[in-house]
């Protein structure tokens, strides 16, 4: 096997993650930018403003590895983006919920929700 094709089978393998389950917990918690959210603050830049903070204290109260807590953040960030999440109440709720989502999703993540985590 050629690094390419291993690579390849590794980008095929998470680019399942994309499940609706996965964005409709988001968006449960952060609505989109149209409607009433239109002038509230941006989801995306404060998940990579808290990124580490969120990784550090989820890590702690779950025993969860950091390296793939981060990488959940960084998967909800890229999904904030892309739907134009908004933060709907202040920035401690947002911290909030977002250290839940994180807890919840990297729990799927391990055991069950997604693909084998694979290295």
């Amino acid at each position: 096997m050629t690094l390419r094709e291993y690579y390849d089978r590794k980008k095929g393998i998470y680019a399942s993650e994309g499940t609706p389950a996965f964005n409709g917990q988001l968006r449960h918690s952060f609505p989109r930018g149209d409607g009433p959210a239109d002038g509230a603050p941006r989801l995306a830049p404060f998940l990579r403003k808290q990124r580490a903070r969120l990784v550090r204290q989820v890590a702690a109260a779950t025993g969860q590895h950091r390296y793939l807590l981060d990488h959940v953040v960084r998967e909800m960030t890229l999904r904030a983006r892309t739907e134009d999440l908004r933060i709907p109440r202040g920035e401690d709720d947002a911290l909030l919920d977002s250290a839940i989502l994180l807890t919840s999703l990297s729990s799927q993540f391990v055991y069950g929700g997604h693909p084998r985590y694979q290295r």
